[in-house]
């Protein structure tokens, strides 16, 4: 098991949760979500960009939707949370970044 940041409820921190990854864990790629919410819960479909020949030989982009993810009211605002502090620090990393190259 491997021990991971305290999680959230509202904006307290509660006790360390252990987290335990599937060896047949599975990663995917995307280039963009779309979605909406109903009272229940919210719904994300994630998308690939992909290029694709039309009938008339020119290239159009169309967008591949494969995976949807259902969550809970509670498990957005525990995502959103962490999106935005990692948004940050990456961020300001990347200014850091800049900023050095720029000296």
């Amino acid at each position: 098991m491997i021990p991971i940041a305290k999680p959230l409820i509202g904006d307290e921190e509660i006790e360390e949760v252990p987290l335990i990854v599937n060896h047949e864990l599975k990663q995917i790629y995307v280039t963009g979500a779309i979605g909406g919410h109903t009272a229940h819960d919210f719904r994300l479909l994630f998308f690939n960009e992909i290029t694709k020949e039309k009938n008339d030989n020119s290239i159009g982009l169309v967008r591949s939707i494969d995976y949807e993810v259902i969550m809970s009211h509670r498990a957005v605002r525990e995502l959103y949370s962490w999106l935005e502090k990692h948004i940050k620090k990456y961020d300001e990393q990347m200014k850091e970044l800049k900023n050095e190259e720029g000296e």
